[in-house]
């Protein structure tokens, strides 16, 4: 059955950070050593077809091979286990106020298997200019 997108509200062309922790098959955390390449891109809502933006990223940047500590770094709220999946997004990715997009992360591991995570994101338009 298919996993809900994570959903957020932030500004409009703010810079949020996006967290998930993977794991494989098995329960256990994915490595950076398993991926060929990681790419994002974000669609808007009302127009799944059109491409808004999107980049392959540094593997190194993102996937972390250890869980990221939750009790100094503070920016995990899910639970006190932790993440291993870290990538700030900028405000070119979410221009547009009152709009909902979609982060489309693409997971290429060295096999050739894939597989996909969203994340749904929903900007307001900031009430100061």
């Amino acid at each position: 059955m298919p996993v809900a997108p994570t959903r957020s509200i932030v500004w409009e062309g703010s810079t949020p950070v996006l967290l998930a922790r993977y794991t494989d098959a098995a329960g256990d955390l994915v490595l950076q050593s398993i991926f060929d390449s990681i790419k994002i891109t974000f669609r808007d809502s009302t127009d799944f077809s059109t491409e808004v933006t999107g980049e392959t990223l540094t593997i190194s940047s993102v996937i972390f091979d250890t869980l990221q500590d939750t009790v100094t770094g503070g920016i995990w709220t899910v639970d006190l286990v932790g993440y291993n999946f870290k990538h700030r997004i900028t405000g070119t990715d979410i221009p547009n106020g009152d709009t909902t997009y979609r982060a489309i992360l693409q997971f290429i591991e060295t096999g050739g298997a894939r597989w996909y995570d969203e994340f749904e994101i929903t900007t307001e338009s900031q009430p100061f200019d």
